[in-house]
């Protein structure tokens, strides 16, 4: 899935920008693969490990997957792992020092696939009309209650340490369970580093409902871009058609 998506980014996306750099973050387990990685044409493969914080007390080894036909399948739940995941994207990325080094990047799963030329650069498109996130706008969608308890409640009590000057939209305002799609996602990396994103993102992590209830670095996205993003600074990106799960035509 990962050359996959890589063949497809060389081809779609590199090709009309001038990004070059695919930082492929993992852990330990994944030095075994690294020679097997797709080289890219037009960019260079650079790989970084991630090291987690200590998983906080009282965190279940699994969390219940709430979807029965998945259980059905053998999906049980979500490991630890895959709340590692959450945490990372939801704001552990952004404390990574190699993230210094660029202005702006886009996030992609490994089974994320651009399936059509993009035919522009997102990147000078963000930096022309002074955009801090870019995302899917035809996939923003609701996520399971399940994995969202007490998330709302996070962000309002959040709210409150946090100086009202800072929201420019009230969490009243925000839809419950709202989420991007996060397996593609535009940002300007100083907004996430030095804005009020940064201070939510800690409190949200002290909390530790990521690990103890698997909120997704999904909805914990909506709600903090948000809170704290004016609309004029969101880029809904199209152009192209887009696959992780579901198809997204953006052309039209």
């Amino acid at each position: 899935m990962l050359n996959k998506s890589l063949i497809l980014l060389d081809q779609n996306l590199l090709v009309y920008t001038k990004a070059e750099d695919i930082i492929i973050f993992h852990e330990a387990s994944f030095n075994q693969y690294k020679s097997n990685v797709y080289k890219p044409i037009n960019g260079r493969i650079i790989f970084q490990l991630v090291e987690f914080p200590p998983v906080p007390p009282g965190t279940p080894e699994i969390f219940p997957h709430p979807n029965p036909d998945q259980v059905a399948m053998g999906n049980l739940g979500f490991s630890i792992g895959y709340r590692h995941m959450c945490w990372f994207f939801s704001g552990g990325l952004y404390k990574e020092p190699i993230m210094d080094s660029f202005k702006y990047y886009l996030r992609l799963d490994t089974d994320s696939y651009i399936l059509s030329p993009v035919g522009y650069d997102i990147f000078e498109a963000m930096e022309k009309g002074g955009y801090k996130y870019g995302y899917i706008e035809d996939a923003v969608q609701q996520d399971d209650p399940a994995v969202i308890i007490d998330l709302w409640s996070t962000a309002e009590r959040i709210c409150t340490i946090l100086r009202d000057s800072l929201i420019v939209k009230p969490i009243s305002q925000i839809p419950e369970g709202r989420m991007y799609y996060t397996n593609f996602e535009l940002g300007e990396v100083e907004w996430f580093q030095k804005s009020a994103y940064n201070s939510f993102f800690k409190y949200v992590d002290l909390w530790a409902g990521i690990y103890k209830h698997r909120h997704g670095d999904a909805p914990i996205k909506y709600i903090g871009v948000n809170l704290f993003l004016e609309d004029k600074y969101k880029l809904p990106v199209r152009g192209f058609i887009y696959q992780h799960g579901a198809v997204y035509d953006l052309t039209k």
